[in-house]
C-alpha cells in the first residue's frame, strides 16, 4: 500500500544521533526528511510510508514532515519560488525541493514530485557535498518510484556520512524492491541508531506485515501511536493513529480501527489518512453509503488511482453502474497524466485485469521491472490470470504469497487462480485465510471469495 505505503503517510519530528569521530550523524525517511534550518519546514514523502518522531540534538535532524499547514506549505513555496528568481542558492533550491515533495504527499499530484526533483538536482549541482539535499534527492526519486536510483543516491550519503537519513530511505527503497534481506538489514541497524521512535516502530511494523508476524506489525503500530499520542501536533497525531488504524483493517481488527480512525479525524479532521481508512472501514461494515461517500471526499482532492478503483468497485457492488463507469474514466485520465513517472502502474494493472488483460500484463510487467516486491508480484499473477495464463499467474501468486505478507487481497487472488487450476485444497487454504485475516477487506472480493469456498463445499 507502498508504499502505504505506498504508500501510508508521513510524519515528524527529530531526532539525534551523536556524531563522535567515529560515528556520523543522523538520518531521513520513506517519507522523508527536511530540515528546518534557516527557513524552517521538515518534509518527508508519500502514503503510507513511515515517519519518525526524534529527540532534538544539536544536529537538528529530522526524520518526517513538519505537519505545517497546507496553506503554510503553500505560502512557503511561492515565497521560494520568488527568492531563486533573484538569486541562485543552494539553500533556497533544497528547502525549495522539500516543499515541493510535502505538497506532492499532500495533492498526490506527480509533477510537484518532478518538481522536486529538478530542484534538489539544482542544489546538488551547486553544493554537491551536502547530505541533506542529497538524501532529500533520494527522496524524491523514491517518491517518483525510482528505487533503484534512490537507493544508489542514498548508499553513497549513507557510506559516505553515516547518516541515519539516508540509511532510512535505503531501507525504504530495499524494501519497495523486494530486497527484503537487505531492508530488514537496514531496519536492524536503524533502530540500534535512534531506538524505538515512531518512524522507526512504523516501519518495522509495516515490515512485520510484510512478512507475517502479525504480532509485530500490530504492536509496533500501536506504539507508535502511543508514543505520539500526546503530540500538540494534530496532524502528526492523526497520521499515526490513522497507520495503526490502517493495520487493524489488514488484520480484521475492525472495531479497534474504528477508534484509532475517530482519534484520528478528531485530531485533525482534514487527515487524509484518516479518512482512507475510515471509508475501507465503512465499507468493510457494510455501510456503503457512508463509504461511497468518504471515498468521494477524499478523491475530490486527492485523486489516487488507487483510490479511485477502490470507489468503482464499491459502485458497482452498490449497483450504481453508471458511477463506476465515470469513476474508471476518470481513473484512466489521473493514471495518463501520472504514466511519464509510472508511479501508479500497480493500481491501474488490478483495475484493468478485468477490463483490458493485455494492458494489465502489460503495465504489471513494467512495475515487476521496477521492483520485485510482493504487491508487483500479486498485480502481474492477476493480470495473467485474466488474460488466460494460468501457468505464469500462479508461478506469479506463489512469488506473492512467498512472504506470509498479512493482506487479504492477496490471498483472495492466489485461492481463484488456485481454482481455477484445479488446485482445491490449496484454494480453499488460501480463500479461508482471506477471510479470517480480514473477513471484509473488500466487500465485492470478499463476498466473492466466501461464494467460492462455499461452492467448494
Amino acid at each position: 500500500m507502498r508504499t502505504l505505503a505506498e504508500n501510508l503517510g508521513t510524519l515528524m519530528t527529530q531526532s539525534v544521533i551523536d556524531p563522535p569521530a567515529l560515528r556520523r550523524p543522523s538520518w531521513g525517511v520513506r517519507l522523508l526528511v527536511a530540515v528546518l534550518l534557516l527557513a524552517g519546514v521538515a518534509w518527508l514523502i508519500r502514503y503510507f510510508t513511515t515517519p519518525v518522531q526524534l529527540a532534538s540534538s544539536d544536529l537538528e535532524t529530522i526524520i518526517s514532515p513538519a505537519f505545517l499547514p497546507e496553506s503554510e506549505v503553500d505560502r512557503l513555496i511561492a515565497a521560494y519560488e520568488g527568492r531563486i528568481q533573484d538569486h541562485t542558492d543552494a539553500l533556497d533550491y533544497r528547502t525549495l525541493g522539500f516543499l515541493y515533495l510535502e505538497k506532492g504527499r499532500l495533492s498526490g499530484d506527480p509533477a510537484r514530485y518532478q518538481a522536486a526533483h529538478t530542484a534538489l538536482l539544482r542544489a546538488r549541482d551547486l553544493f554537491p557535498t551536502d547530505p541533506t539535499t542529497r538524501i532529500g534527492l533520494a527522496s524524491a526519486l523514491y517518491s517518483l518510484h525510482d528505487f533503484s536510483p534512490a537507493k544508489e543516491e542514498a548508499s553513497f550519503v549513507f557510506e559516505q556520512t553515516g547518516q541515519a537519513g539516508a540509511l532510512a530511505v535505503r531501507a525504504d527503497a530495499n524494501l519497495a524492491l523486494g530486497s527484503y534481506e537487505e531492508g530488514a538489514a537496514d531496519l536492524e541497524r536503524l533502530g540500534e541508531e535512534v531506538g524505538e521512535l515512531p518512524a522507526v516502530l512504523v516501519r518495522e511494523a509495516e515490515w512485520g506485515r510484510v512478512r507475517g508476524d502479525a504480532d509485530q506489525a500490530w504492536e509496533r503500530a500501536q506504539a507508535a501511536a502511543e508514543l505520539t499520542s500526546t503530540s500538540p501536533n494534530g496532524r502528526l497525531r492523526a497520521w499515526y493513529q490513522a497507520f495503526a488504524a490502517q493495520m487493524a483493517w489488514y488484520l480484521g481488527r475492525y472495531e479497534e480501527g474504528r477508534a484509532l480512525v475517530d482519534q484520528a479525524l478528531e485530531a485533525d479532521p482534514t487527515s487524509r489518512e484518516g479518512m482512507i481508512v475510515s471509508a475501507r472501514l465503512l465499507a468493510s461494515d457494510g455501510q456503503l453509503e457512508e463509504a461511497i461517500g468518504r471515498y468521494e471526499q477524499v478523491t475530490v482532492v486527492y485523486p489516487d488511482p488507487g483510490l479511485l478503483s477502490e470507489l468503482a468497485a464499491l459502485y458497482r457492488f452498490a449497483g450504481n453502474e453508471a458511477a463506476a463507469a465515470e469513476t474508471s474514466e476518470l481513473l484512466g485520465v489521473v493514471a495518463t497524466l501520472a504514466e511519464s513517472q509510472g508511479v501508479y502502474d500497480r493500481s491501474l494493472a488490478l483495475h484493468l485485469a478485468a477490463i483490458d488483460p493485455p494492458q494489465a500484463v502489460e503495465i504489471a510487467r513494467h512495475d515487476l521491472e521496477r521492483r520485485q516486491d510482493v504487491g508487483a508480484w500479486d498485480a502481474l499473477s492477476w493480470a495473467l490470470f485474466h488474460d488466460g495464463d494460468l501457468e505464469g499467474a500462479r508461478a506469479a501468486s506463489r512469488e506473492a504469497l512467498s512472504l506470509d505478507t498479512l493482506d487479504a487481497r492477496l490471498w483472495f487472488h492466489g485461492g481463484i487462480i488456485a481454482l481455477a487450476a484445479g488446485e482445491t485444497t490449496e484454494a480453499e487454504s488460501f480463500l479461508e485465510k482471506a477471510l479470517q485475516l480480514s473477513p471484509q477487506f473488500f466487500p465485492a472480493d470478499a463476498q466473492e471469495a466466501s461464494e467460492a469456498l462455499h461452492g467448494l463445499g
